[in-house]
């Protein structure tokens, strides 16, 4: 027999008494807490993080949400912990970051750097020198109209997602590989 005052209702048809509605993992009650789910599994926050979660490499604390981290170099890390190594600067949901041997640099700094290297600058894309301004990304050079998502060809412009050395805009990177949500069907 099932009381409104005894159930949850998770999904459409997905209803549980409240006390049977607890972390796969721990067993504590979920009900009145946030919850996670994974392989039609249910987690409470600390044993979803615990299991499945990334850590920031520098704070060591789990990285939330969305536009929130940054990964380079196979490292994750919350923007607001990162900062520029030569000048020190914080970056910006959006930001241009460069990660270049054991620097991380803001785009300011990494123009300034390559200013004062000599040489020739050549396109990763098209294989012709660069004059002028550039994009520096994936630890290669473009041409700014050079750097562009791999399936439609737009210019990639602040964040853009890379799988196997391959740019793509968050749109494209999510149709070809992203998880898409059960619930809300969102990525």
């Amino acid at each position: 027999y099932w009381s409104s005052v005894d159930a949850i209702r998770v999904a459409a048809n997905l209803h549980y008494h409240i006390h049977c509605f607890t972390c796969n993992e721990c067993g504590c009650e979920l009900v009145n807490t946030g919850f996670f789910t994974k392989l039609a599994k249910y987690y409470c926050t600390e044993d979803y993080h615990a299991l499945f979660g990334t850590l920031c490499n520098l704070c060591q604390k789990y990285i939330e949400g969305e536009g929130l981290s940054v990964q380079g170099k196979g490292k994750s890390y919350h923007i607001s912990c990162l900062t520029c190594t030569k000048c020190g600067g914080r970056f910006d949901e959006g930001s241009r970051i460069t990660f270049e041997k054991d620097q991380t640099l803001c785009d300011e700094c990494k123009v300034s750097e390559r200013q004062q290297s000599s040489g020739n600058h050549i396109c990763s894309a098209c294989h012709t020198q660069i004059v002028g301004t550039s994009i520096f990304a994936m630890e290669q050079e473009w041409h700014m109209n050079c750097f562009t998502c791999m399936e439609c060809r737009k210019p990639l412009t602040g964040e853009y997602m890379c799988k196997d050395g391959v740019p793509y805009c968050e749109e494209d990177y999510q149709t070809q590989f992203g998880q898409c949500c059960n619930i809300c069907s969102e990525f």
